[in-house]
């Protein structure tokens, strides 16, 4: 049995998948095995990965089950003492698995950890960092940190909050700690901040989470950074999707893990503006997410009951920014 299982989640990645799987065959570190879900692909993801790549198993859904709901299908399968989530959209450097299992074998009460992960911007890589770990605020709101800067970082592993989605390395027995029922990463949410949820409910049962900046990846990114548009015109840009699913979602994140008593002030002030944003910009989208909160209300609390105790324990203030 492979000491690492790799898990792989695909949907329309054509022009990623071989960059991605080529890069996991030129590991210095070999004990690993892979498998790969893919989620309903309608290009010829399916094609390359039957032509090139026949010895890796794959399951072929016939719809898109979501982020969290297939990988969660690959990490129960996983066999591995350690399971390495890794998106289509990836690359990585040869000595990067083996870097990553490095931080785990040395900190035992570390849960996750996670690589350097560098832009790679329209298929060129760049020394532009894509995330350092997540950050979160005391208003729960959580993002990349070090994100579109360039400062130089160093050979050193970093205790951080918690590890981008992107690419990020598992103790199992810290997931089967957080696990409800056949989750890891909350099927509810679907798709967007499934990693700040996971992130923060191992770190309410006391896992710790590291970057080791000796691995190194890179991320795709398309065209130049967003940073000279305002925040509305960024917002306007995404899709009705990602509008939608990062807005709820955030909700849900909230009502499941918040200390709400220590830090109600920050939260309802954020949801407030958020509210605001959201309604102003796009109705629509505002009273759908609320719709299918309140249809959902019944399960996040069944879930955010499962943690309470560690709700109530956990001393998050060195991490509340």
């Amino acid at each position: 049995m492979a000491r690492i299982s790799v898990c792989l989640v695909t949907w329309n990645g054509a022009k990623f998948v071989n960059a991605c799987l080529d890069s996991l065959a030129k590991q210095n570190y070999k004990d690993f095995e892979i498998q790969i879900l893919d989620n309903g692909s309608i290009d010829d993801t399916r094609g390359i990965l039957k032509k090139d790549y026949p010895h890796i198993n794959v399951e072929y859904q016939n719809n898109n089950l979501g982020f969290s709901r297939a990988y969660n299908k690959l990490m129960l399968r996983a066999r591995g003492e350690y399971v390495f989530v890794i998106n289509q959209d990836t690359v990585i450097d040869e000595n990067c698995i083996g870097e990553l299992v490095k931080t785990l074998d040395e900190n035992k009460g570390a849960g996750v950890v996670g690589p350097l992960l560098y832009r790679l911007i329209d298929f060129e890589k760049f020394e532009v960092i894509d995330s350092l770990g997540l950050k979160i605020k005391k208003n729960y709101q959580a993002c990349d940190d070090g994100a579109g800067e360039t400062r130089m970082v160093g050979a050193q592993e970093i205790e951080v909050f918690g590890v981008s989605g992107a690419m990020l390395m598992f103790r199992k027995s810290a997931l089967e700690s957080v696990r409800f029922e056949n989750e890891y990463f909350d099927n509810d949410f679907f798709a967007y901040k499934e990693d700040i949820d996971l992130a923060m409910r191992l770190r309410l049962l006391g896992w710790s989470a590291f970057i080791n900046t000796r691995a190194i990846a890179w991320h795709f990114r398309t065209g130049k950074s967003d940073k000279k548009k305002s925040v509305i015109t960024q917002y306007l840009e995404k899709s009705d999707f990602v509008k939608f699913y990062s807005f709820r979602n955030q909700l849900l994140f909230v009502d499941k893990t918040a200390q709400c008593g220590k830090y109600w002030f920050y939260i309802m002030i954020n949801r407030l503006q958020r509210r605001l944003f959201v309604m102003f910009l796009s109705p629509k989208i505002y009273w759908r997410a609320c719709r299918e909160r309140s249809k959902l209300k019944r399960r996040i609390l069944q879930k955010r009951q499962s943690i309470l105790k560690y709700i109530k324990e956990a001393d998050l203030s060195k991490w509340m920014q």
